[in-house]
């Protein structure tokens, strides 16, 4: 040391510049003579955002930890192929290059199952330890098949069921998931399906978008849900087409008050406001290059919910890295994805160092199994399982710049709200405090109630009556049977206010108007009424099953007539003959009875029996105001529209009938039977009978409410005894066969029978019996009597 320092000051400053180098040189690469080198393989998506990041963990990660463990037998070197996503042949065709021609030790990626599912398979064939990087955490298994998800609902949907949970502990009942259409995005479907259902919340519809989305396509979708706001939006994409999605849907302004945005993990990441995005730039529809974009979704998603894995840990080491990251790597941030790859390079690392592990793929797999350590970071790295096990999740709210954490689920508990009332978890980014959840807009108040509309007008309010008051007030047999139908739905639905329809109570409409203007102007769920399936609505609304079967009739005035019958029994005729002649005076006594056999009464038919009759006869004809029946009478019955009458009410049918206004009304049979069960005795129902697809709620295109109304009411039907108590709550009759006229055209004419006389049968034995004496008996000899008698009975007459 003494001998170094005197060739030092004797040293020229040049010279002096070269013994530091060597000096330094000899301290920092002697130790590394003896180090093996091991090369390991990475397969990313460089152009992605999350390929991006990951990549940059891994290649900070070799630096650092190198850098502390100095004196290491191995030390990893990277091999980084970048493949696109949406490539899986290229992608196995780098994989298999970099096993079997650069013979690396391990390879770490890719991002995309699909690809995985091949490279996987291919690293135990030739026993290469895969790492992949799923969003859920890094794996050495293969990813499950899309169809072994419907089975095996685990880690891949452990998000969801934290989704589901919030959703119910905020009082949410539907949602619209909107998925990037790959094989990530595609687990959603069959995931929430089963969730959603033991949570009784309802997945009103399902949005699938592409990859390669232009800006053009994503507008497209969002127009369309623009009209579903009373529903929460799950978006569930990658980090670039989420970007792009959330920003538009911003500049339409969907991201304000009156909407709800829940966002799953891998774009939860996106929403620390220090993130900055690589975005694609567009000339036309075709993309030409990407920016450097400070884009943070925070700033957009204001009051929407995200979910992620639980990491409130946050260490000054942590934070001295993550610092040094965005200084390596300008306007990325390191997130937990970020660190999970970070921690996968201490994991590989360490197993390098095992005895044999450099050179034995099954032994090295087996010790990167084994691993087991908390990083730096506070995250517990444990590979045991194959796959880092991060059931526990947490769901946040982001307001302004922070985040509240509104509460954490895992397997075991499900979600558990956070009651702190105050204080915040590992600074000023996790507050707690306040309510549940604040909505997009700042605002407690939960998006829009689900709006039913119902017609303000009805000519019969039996049915269904909004009220044409200030006051608003909802009645009527259609409303009982929603109330009823709701109780039948595989889920909660309480969710929902009602619309009178029209708004204004003097503007003049159909139900024709309602259901293909009102169901898209104002913005509603469905339309609940008297509502008959007629084939041209069907372009407007879709119908669920009807809960009353209707068809149209006709109800025209009775007259009345008397028809005595015939005498066409011989044997009823001389007895009758014979009996007048006889008994005078018991055929008197016997008169009022005979009599009431003899005639019949007073009978009813009515004064048309078809239309044809009504339309022989020119006369005026009635139908109810506003109904499609009108459209029947003319088009296909062939009426003359001029000889027709709008009527409003059953008082005005009844009127207009009885004054000749009109001979015949034309309607369906529930109205006709509601009004007949008042006004029976002077009209009558007849045919023939022209079917109809019955009355039914009304709901948007491709609304899946139909589907689950449709359910619910075959329910509540076919529940008979329980739904005539319904019909007879809001007086409806319970069946129109005793309204309908039966015609009998030729009657047979009716006989009077030996047993119609059976009353005079007595009387008459009796009279026989005593004229037989009276007429020949009674002038014989009474000799010739006892001598009759004495012949014809074995016992002898003794006289007095």
């Amino acid at each position: 040391m003494l001998e170094l320092r005197k060739s030092l000051k004797a040293s020229s400053p040049s010279s002096l510049v070269v013994l530091l180098v060597l000096l330094w040189l000899n301290i920092t690469v002697r130790p590394s003579m003896a180090t093996q080198t091991v090369p390991v393989g990475v397969i990313l998506d460089l152009n992605s955002t999350f390929g991006d990041m990951v990549n940059n963990s891994l290649a900070l990660a070799v630096e650092n930890y190198y850098s502390i463990h100095n004196d290491t037998a191995t030390r990893i070197y990277l091999d980084v192929r970048h493949v696109s996503q949406n490539n899986i042949v290229i992608a196995a065709s780098r994989a298999y290059d970099l096993m079997k021609k650069v013979r690396v030790r391990a390879l770490l990626g890719p991002q995309n199952s699909e690809q995985a599912r091949y490279i996987v398979r291919l690293g135990e064939l030739l026993q290469v330890p895969v790492i992949w990087f799923p969003i859920t955490g890094p794996s050495l298994l293969p990813p499950p098949s899309p169809s072994s998800i419907y089975i095996d609902q685990g880690l891949n949907c452990y998000q969801f069921q934290a989704i589901a949970a919030s959703l119910k502990a905020l009082g949410w009942q539907s949602i619209i998931p909107i998925y990037e259409e790959t094989e990530y995005g595609s687990h959603l479907v069959p995931c929430l399906t089963n969730v959603l259902k033991e949570m009784g919340i309802r997945m009103a519809n399902v949005t699938a978008i592409a990859s390669d989305s232009s800006d053009l396509e994503v507008n497209i979708t969002l127009n369309r849900l623009n009209n579903m706001r009373t529903h929460v939006f799950l978006v569930h994409m990658s980090m670039d087409l989420g970007t792009t999605f959330i920003s538009s849907a911003q500049k339409k302004d969907m991201m304000g008050e009156g909407y709800a945005w829940i966002l799953t993990q891998e774009l939860s990441s996106l929403t620390d406001p220090r993130v900055m995005v690589p975005r694609k730039l567009y000339r036309g529809q075709v993309p030409s290059g990407t920016f450097i974009d400070s884009f943070a979704l925070k700033g957009y998603m204001q009051g929407a919910l995200g979910v992620r894995p639980m990491d409130s840990i946050k260490t000054d080491a942590r934070n001295v890295i993550e610092d040094n990251f965005t200084n390596k790597f300008p306007g990325a941030r390191l997130t937990i994805y970020g660190w999970w790859a970070y921690h996968t390079i201490e994991a590989l690392a360490m197993a390098l160092e095992k005895p044999g592990a450099d050179n034995n793929g099954t032994k090295l797999r087996s010790e990167i199994l084994d691993t087991n350590f908390t990083g730096v970071s506070g995250i517990i790295f444990d590979l045991k399982r194959g796959q880092l096990d991060q059931s526990v999740l947490e769901v946040y709210n982001v307001v302004g710049t922070r985040e509240r954490i509104i509460g954490s689920w895992n397997p075991k508990d499900g979600f558990v709200q956070n009651n702190s009332k105050s204080g915040e978890v590992s600074g000023d980014e996790y507050q707690q405090s306040g309510p549940l959840a604040l909505w997009p807009g700042d605002t407690l108040d939960k998006p829009p109630k689900l709006r039913i509309g119902v017609p303000r007008t009805n000519s019969f309010p039996e049915f269904v009556n909004a009220g044409n008051s200030s006051k608003l007030r909802i009645d009527g047999f259609a409303i009982h049977v929603f109330l009823k139908a709701i109780s039948r739905l595989p889920f909660l639905l309480n969710n929902y206010e009602f619309v009178p329809l029209p708004k204004k109570s003097d503007t003049p409409t159909n139900y024709d108007d309602i259901l293909c203007s009102q169901m898209k102007d104002e913005d509603l769920d469905a339309i609940i009424g008297d509502i008959t399936i007629v084939a041209k609505r069907t372009n407007c609304v879709d119908f669920m099953l009807p809960y009353l079967d209707s068809s149209v009739a006709m109800v025209v005035r009775a007259k009345a007539y008397r028809n005595a019958m015939e005498f066409k029994s011989k044997a009823a005729g001389w007895m009758v003959i014979l009996t007048s002649l006889l008994f005078i005076l018991v055929v008197q006594v016997y008169t009022a009875n005979l009599t009431s056999i003899l005639t019949q009464g007073e009978k009813k038919e009515p004064a048309f029996k078809d239309e044809n009759g009504v339309k022989s006869s020119n006369v005026f004809v009635g139908h109810r105001n506003g109904s499609w029946v009108k459209e029947l009478l003319i088009n296909q019955m062939g009426f003359d529209p001029s000889r027709l009458k709008a009527l409003a009410t059953g008082e005005e049918y009844n009127s207009a009938l009885s004054n000749g206004t009109v001979e015949a009304i034309f309607d369906e049979t529930p109205y006709l039977t509601l009004f007949l069960s008042r006004y029976r005795s002077g009209f009558m129902m007849t045919g023939p009978i022209h079917k109809t697809g019955g009355f039914a709620f009304a709901f948007p295109k491709k609304s899946s409410l139909a589907l689950h109304f449709s359910n619910a009411i075959l329910k509540v039907t076919q529940d008979a005894e329980p739904y005539r108590v319904l019909m007879a709550r809001s007086s409806l009759p319970t069946s129109i066969e005793d309204f309908i006229f039966e015609d009998h055209s030729d009657p047979e004419t009716t006989s009077l029978k030996i047993d119609d006389f059976g009353g005079l049968y007595p009387v008459l034995i009796i009279s026989v019996v005593a004229l037989f004496i009276s007429v020949v008996v009674a002038p014989l000899n009474p000799s010739v009597i006892r001598c009759l008698l004495s012949k014809r009975f074995p016992f002898r007459i003794h006289h007095q």
